[in-house]
């Protein structure tokens, strides 16, 4: 739950309009995809988007994506941020499928 409200949270924040939540399980390991409409991440922020208070923002920790990964790590998953072009961000938290 905290994974996916700081997402949208985050998306928020960077002023998009649209959020799509996009959940399936392909071969029974879940997947969460949130994609925000707002400015994007330029691309020399991207690798240190996961590093404990980093922002670009004014106000804020800089601790929720450094949470996240730590999080959906902790669960077997990973996450990973795509940038588009234009505007706009896509995060991808990949989960293990559950056993049985």
């Amino acid at each position: 739950k905290g994974v996916l409200i700081n997402l949208i949270e985050n998306a928020r924040a960077a002023g998009a309009r649209d959020i799509a939540l996009t959940i399936a399980a392909p071969d029974g390991a879940p997947v969460l995809v949130v994609r925000g409409s707002g400015r994007g991440i330029p691309a020399e922020h991207l690798a240190r988007l996961f590093e404990p208070q980093f922002s670009t923002a004014t106000s804020g920790t800089g601790l929720g994506l450094a949470i996240c990964r730590r999080l959906v790590e902790s669960w077997g998953g990973r996450i990973t941020v795509e940038r588009t072009p234009v505007a706009g961000t896509t995060v991808r938290v990949e989960l293990v499928p559950a056993p049985g």
